[in-house]
């Protein structure tokens, strides 16, 4: 089997999208965003760079157009690419999902009481819904993320199956941040986020067909290519702004972790599709099975003939035997 680099100029033009992207996006996040309204008094450097997101975004779809649609893989679930960064997103699922528990719990809500809207406090009654069902559905996650670790066969239907919460919490996430109060609807910081959220559970759609055994590899690395840019692009300026003390761009600092893991494990699975086995045999080994085969098909043709000439032989002498017993025979 024969290994190929598939990514191509695609991986490099990612990489510097991203260094371009997220140096933009930090610096007008530094001088010129206003955090009590999430909006920028300067539009220039921010506008600048989401052009360059968005054509890079296009440029890297055009994978799906070029990639090699014919090839069958190999899906890898074993190995540091995949252990590390399965850690690191395990590991900021529980913190997300004690978070969110927590933050639930300081609405004040009972859960008799939870679901019932007279009106009042609605908006804060949805946050609450939401963050209990986060909470729920980031443990739900990390569970598949556990069985991506754990189970290393090329399809699992367990895998797959916590695929789909996975694919549920990212969603629940986005609809989320529509209702967070903390920014504006149409602030452009919510809306990187909830993009980045999307584009991510796409890509995990494509990670459920593996362990379906219907792989799909020019999707799966097209929006892979995406999902990391946007995740990059939305995480790395948030968690510098946070580290430097400024304060929280995202929802949270628990949010901002959070998605940067989902960069990281994004990256390191483009990275391991890169280089996985052909499921296609090289011509060496090929035509080793062929010249086995004909050599038992001339070894099953002889032991044939032989049988064959056998039975000929028995045909032969037994009216022999006959006329012998014939002849010995008293006359009557």
């Amino acid at each position: 089997m024969n290994r190929h680099k598939r990514l191509g100029v695609y991986l490099p033009a990612l990489m510097l999208s991203i260094i371009a992207t997220v140096t933009m996006r930090t610096i007008a996040c530094f001088k010129f965003l206003d955090l009590d309204t999430g909006y920028f008094s300067s539009k220039t450097l921010i506008r600048v760079s989401g052009y360059v997101l968005v054509g890079a975004a296009i440029f890297l779809f055009t994978h799906l157009f070029f990639s090699e649609h014919k090839k069958v893989l190999i899906a890898s679930f074993s190995g540091p690419e995949t252990y590390i960064p399965t850690g690191l997103v395990v590991t900021a699922l529980a913190f997300f999902a004690a978070n969110s528990f927590s933050s639930h719990l300081s609405r004040g809500f009972t859960i008799d009481k939870l679901f019932i809207f007279n009106g009042a406090n609605t908006n804060t009654r949805i946050l609450a819904i939401f963050e209990l069902l986060l909470a729920i559905f980031a443990i739900l996650a990390a569970a598949h993320f556990v069985l991506t670790a754990l189970l290393t066969e090329r399809a699992s239907t367990a895998r797959a199956a916590f695929g789909f919460f996975a694919v549920i919490f990212f969603t629940l996430m986005t609809i989320y941040l529509h209702f967070d109060p903390k920014t504006s609807i149409n602030a452009p910081n919510k809306i990187v986020d909830q993009m980045a959220y999307l584009f991510v559970a796409i890509f995990f759609l494509y990670e459920i067909r593996i362990s379906l055994g219907r792989e799909l590899w020019a999707g799966y690395r097209t929006f892979g290519l995406i999902a990391a840019l946007l995740s990059a692009y939305s995480s790395i300026p948030s968690l510098i702004y946070y580290l430097s003390g400024k304060g929280t761009i995202s929802t949270s600092v628990y949010e901002s972790a959070l998605i940067f893991t989902f960069f990281i494990f994004i990256f390191c699975r483009l990275i391991l599709s890169s280089y996985i086995k052909d499921d296609a045999e090289c011509a060496a080994v090929t035509r080793l099975k062929v010249v086995s085969a004909e050599r038992a098909a001339a070894i099953e043709s002889r032991e044939m003939l032989a049988m064959a000439a056998h039975t000929l032989e028995n045909e032969f002498d037994a009216p022999e035997e006959e006329i012998a017993l014939s002849d010995d025979a008293p006359d009557g």
